[in-house]
């Protein structure tokens, strides 16, 4: 995979309807020696998309301004020289919590997670992620994996 300069971003500039997404060229960094680039190849909605497009998510009024949206994903990655458990190319998946793949819930935990206060997934930017993301069986498409947890 070839790391464009630019991609489309897709954000809420504010939140209350999905009307209000909007889509915008944005620029793309390669992602440096810890981190991973995701290029997105699909995306599942959940109802929790809902309730944060529409402001009625618990703690909406903390998201970030311009919030890019969605937390299940699947995707194809760029690596940094520093991830060893990855290699570019790699099919993807994100889990919707960071970090947080075998603990219990808590506030702190539901605070890390994907498509709300935190690392955006449609957005093609260089993140931290590569701990918190789980391979895609061969025999699984982007659309099927996208809806894994």
């Amino acid at each position: 995979m070839s790391i464009p300069t630019t991609a489309r971003q897709y954000s809420f500039p504010e939140l209350g309807s999905y009307n209000n997404l909007v889509v915008q060229d944005v620029p793309v960094a390669a992602p440096r020696a810890n981190e991973v680039l995701v290029k997105t190849h699909a995306v599942s909605l959940q109802f929790r998309d809902l309730l944060v497009a529409s402001g009625a998510y618990a703690n909406s009024q903390v998201f970030p301004s311009n919030l890019v949206p969605y937390s299940d994903m699947a995707g194809v990655i760029a690596v940094g020289e520093d991830v060893k458990q990855w290699k570019r190319g790699d099919r993807v998946s994100a889990n919707f919590l960071l970090d947080r793949i075998y603990e219990e819930h808590n506030a702190d935990i539901i605070a890390s997670a994907l498509g709300a206060s935190t690392i955006p997934l449609l957005n093609q930017k260089p993140t931290p992620l590569s701990q918190s993301l789980v391979a895609i069986p061969d025999h699984l498409s982007y659309e099927e994996a996208s809806t894994l947890p």
